[in-house]
């Protein structure tokens, strides 16, 4: 069996296994039209768009990485797919070591639509925080100058790449992880980013987008505050708000909510649904 992972390489997996005769299974980890790549070129964007309508419904098996996304290619395409979210281990059963003073953390891609700008902006009303920004990208060096020309810009602090020993030691550590994405089309506005499941299994609360999927974990276990088009000083008080909002929860409630949402969100759930929907295509008869 050929697998192709993601659209990108959907046509070449489905021309091999038709020549050699072999089943083909679809991992979309993505709407990949969707991406703001493509979205600001619709005639690219057309093409991969006819590509997914005329391979998609003839793969022997697919799996996507949310429910939301897994929902609209039923309605395209009438292809059933497993969802198989992007996930870490369960949580270790312990309270996270919060650093001082009050850190918010981004970690991950540092590119177009992060939400980074608009924490950047809120930090002049946040005297009391510093903002770190893990990872590098597309934007990394246009993010970190727009962070060094502000006059709070010595609470703001870029740490570029790290090791995933480094990252996990740091992710504990944080006051509360941001994942604010702008709505630059489908595949944003449906995602359910990593770093989502990463802050819940080393026990950060969350500030993130009023999002479907990412509602969806929020709403169901309580572990951070949800965010709209808020900017600046309008920004700094949610901010503040969370903080405030989940320091007056007691340890075991803190924990609680946590553990709850590590079990669900966890890759010894989701690696079973992968695994299942690949045997299933293995097994599926022409």
């Amino acid at each position: 069996m050929f697998y192709a992972n993601d659209t990108d390489t959907l046509l070449a997996a489905y021309c091999a296994a038709r020549i050699c005769r072999k089943k083909v299974f679809f991992d979309a980890h993505e709407m990949f039209p969707e991406v703001p790549e493509l979205v600001a070129r619709p005639r690219v964007k057309r093409v991969w768009e006819a590509l997914e309508r005329k391979i998609v419904p003839r793969v022997d098996g697919a799996v996507t990485v949310c429910q939301s996304i897994a929902d609209i290619y039923r309605e395209k395409y009438g292809v059933e797919m497993g969802v198989v979210r992007n996930v870490p281990k369960e949580m270790a059963s312990q309270e996270p070591c919060a650093s001082q003073p009050p850190m918010i953390l981004y970690q991950g891609a540092v590119n177009v639509g992060r939400g980074i700008d608009r924490i950047i902006d809120a930090m002049e009303f946040l005297p009391e925080m510093r903002f770190v920004v893990a990872g590098v990208g597309d934007e990394y060096e246009k993010m970190r100058a727009y962070a060094a020309s502000k006059p709070w810009g010595e609470r703001i602090e870029f740490l570029g790449r790290l090791a995933p020993e480094e990252l996990h030691r740091l992710t504990p550590t944080a006051t509360i992880g941001a994942c604010l994405l702008d709505n630059m089309g489908l595949n944003y506005y449906y995602s359910l980013p990593n770093r989502i499941g990463d802050f819940v299994a080393a026990g950060v609360p969350l500030l993130a987008t009023d999002f479907p999927e990412i509602r969806r974990v929020i709403a169901t276990y309580g572990v951070g505050e949800l965010v709209g088009e808020e900017r600046g000083e309008a920004l700094a008080d949610v901010i503040r708000n969370a903080v405030a909002k989940w320091a007056m929860l007691s340890d075991d409630e803190r924990l609680r909510r946590m553990e709850a949402a590590s079990r669900d969100l966890s890759w010894e759930n989701d690696k079973k649904i992968l695994l299942g929907a690949v045997e299933a295509a293995a097994n599926r008869k022409k």
